[in-house]
């Protein structure tokens, strides 16, 4: 029987990440390799997350040349984080090929107690011939000659060239033949003048790889960004770690293996930087890969009102250094009086991201109908090129007690301007003397009738003033609730196409716009904290748990449709609670 070496490190099976994909029932198969040495294993688990296995089947792992070396080992979990159930069933296999060649591994199929059948994606494995040579390597010179090729620290990074303010990702990973007790980082990369981040989610899972033939168990230890403050090359210093293994004195065999710690550093590596400046003027110092809304209090206003528009930009970059994009006025003409700014920095499994939003408070300088254009240009990373985004409003301003249009001060009528109401003499004759009309009862009775129509006049328009209030006041009041009934429905067309990012905005605008009005908040105070102060503890928590899915779901990108029909369905019952308590 063949002996085949397990080289896997000593550390943790799983690694759990508060996913977005909480409830989503899903089956997977995670290989631990996509290239394997013969004479070696790798590991392969079948997991179920989110349901119950009521049977489930195998792979024939010998009938497509693998030998079975250990499993299936099973494994549960249950967590419940802020109401997000999650749960997963695994089995896991360590499997080794009993020759060289590509394999292909069909897939498993389980079957829940919810009646769903569900099958993996096949996996795909490469097994080559091992090499009799060590690994050559520049930094293990404090290693011992036995341990040399044996055990490696290198820095990982994806990026050959960058440009300013670009998230590169430096991830510093051990690779091992032997096992190891203990790795310690302790000294880190600095960057003077530069910022950097230590990441804390990454993949944190022991893999294997093979290198010239020589098969190493691995794992990232430690991950951090860094973003180019200016361009020219950006050097990487070494990191460095001290790793203890255990050593058998050779004069004793019987005793307890002695600990023995041992330096490793990475190498430098240098990247060269360029800057983005003077390429578009409306750029702004964004680089990464972002998404633009835009949000009026309302569209129709009087000279006597400011225009406030909110602008949110999400994404994954860094979102600080981003500055107010410019707004363009086509038609009209408008004057900024003040642009407030807020920042929501986030991390998840790609680096770091958030939203910016920015609060533009405007004043138009016409009336009629207007248009403005705001225009937010970034650096897009995956396509390596400065992409624009343009989006048009338009505006209905008319006239309230300032007069701002100055063709209209032109033609409003001047006292001084006012023609004579006395007709010209054209003719004159001569006729008897009439009877004097004043103080006769046809004079009196003809002076009360002005008096009479005036009153009665006035009484007509103050019970249509009284029934015009009546019908604003119905209309403010009914306003909160219409608007997130508009916003719903805008989240049930968007739930019908799973559009996950018009579905949580709409969710997120139905209820922040119906306290927002409904409590007289400005557009850039709602956030989700004030709004939860202003709410009874019951209400709160709720509004604050769909809050924070949304902006998961938006910064994810992703959501599944049984969470999304949940999260509609908490929507509605929440704003009809607050209907009844606050209307």
């Amino acid at each position: 029987m063949k002996s085949y070496q397990l080289s896997l490190l000593l550390l943790s099976f799983w690694a759990m990440s508060s996913s977005l994909l909480a409830q989503k029932i899903a089956f997977v198969a995670d290989c631990n390799a996509s290239k394997v040495v013969l004479g070696n294993a790798f590991r392969l688990s079948f997991r179920l997350e989110n349901a119950e296995i009521k049977k489930i089947r195998f792979p024939d792992f010998e009938a497509q040349g693998f030998q079975i070396v250990e499993g299936p080992v099973n494994e549960s979990r249950y967590t419940n984080i802020n109401g997000n159930r999650y749960t997963f069933e695994a089995y896991t296999f360590s499997l080794a090929p009993n020759n060289e060649g590509n394999y292909t591994i069909g897939p498993a199929e389980v079957t829940t107690y919810g009646g769903k059948v569900l099958k993996t994606m096949p996996v795909k494995i490469k097994c080559v011939a091992p090499s009799t040579s060590n690994v050559q390597s520049l930094n293990d010179h404090n290693l011992p000659p036995e341990l040399a090729g044996k055990v490696l620290f290198r820095l990982e990074c994806e990026h050959k060239e960058a440009v300013v303010g670009e998230q590169i990702r430096l991830n510093y990973k051990v690779y091992t033949q032997i096992d190891i007790s203990n790795i310690e980082l302790v000294k880190e990369p600095e960057f003077p003048k530069m910022y950097t981040k230590e990441y804390r989610f990454f993949d944190k899972d022991p893999r294997v790889e093979v290198i010239n033939g020589q098969q190493y168990a691995t794992k990232i230890i430690y991950s951090m960004g860094v973003f180019p403050s200016k361009n020219g090359e950006l050097t990487i210093p070494p990191a460095e770690i001290l790793i203890s293994v255990g050593r058998q004195d050779p004069r004793n065999p019987f005793a307890s293996r002695s600990l023995k710690q041992y330096p490793l550093l990475s190498l430098p590596k240098t990247i060269p930087v360029r800057s983005l400046s003077g390429q578009d003027k409306d750029y702004t110092g964004a680089v990464g890969e972002y998404e633009m809304e835009l949000y009026l209090e309302k569209d129709e206003i009087t000279t006597d009102e400011a225009l406030e528009l909110v602008m949110r930009i999400r994404g994954l970059g860094d979102i600080k250094p981003i500055t107010a994009p410019p707004l363009h006025f086509k038609e009209g003409s408008f004057k900024i009086l003040e642009v407030e700014q807020k920042e929501d920095i986030r991390e998840g499994g790609q680096g770091i991201g958030g939203e910016k939003t920015f609060s533009y408070k405007i004043d138009p300088q016409e009336v009629g109908n207007l248009s403005l254009q705001a225009s937010f240009v970034y650096f897009d990373v995956r396509d390596r090129k400065m992409l624009r985004i343009d989006s048009s409003l338009a505006i209905k301003v008319t006239q309230g007690k300032r007069i701002l249009n100055q063709e209209v001060a032109e033609k409003a009528v001047d006292s001084s301007q006012v023609l004579s109401m006395q007709a010209a003499l054209k003719s004159a004759s001569w006729r008897p003397i009439p009877q004097p009309f004043f103080g006769t009862y046809r004079f009196y009775l003809l002076s009360l009738l002005p008096l009479l129509a005036f009153g009665g006049g006035y009484l007509l328009l103050l019970g249509q003033k009284k029934s015009q209030a009546l019908k604003e006041k119905q209309a403010l009041k009914n306003a909160p609730y219409r608007h997130a009934q508009e916003q719903l429905q805008l989240a049930k067309t968007a739930l019908k196409t799973d559009t996950v990012g018009d579905f949580y905005r709409a969710i997120e605008e139905a209820l922040k716009g119906y306290i927002g009005l409904q409590m007289d908040i400005p557009l850039a105070e709602r956030s989700k904290e004030r709004l939860q102060a202003l709410l009874p503890e019951k209400e709160a928590q709720e509004l604050g748990e769909i809050l924070e899915h949304c902006e998961q779901a938006l910064f994810a990108g992703q959501s599944p449709h049984k969470t999304m029909e949940e999260q509609l369905k908490h929507s509605q019952k929440l704003i009809k609670q607050l209907e009844k308590r606050l209307a």
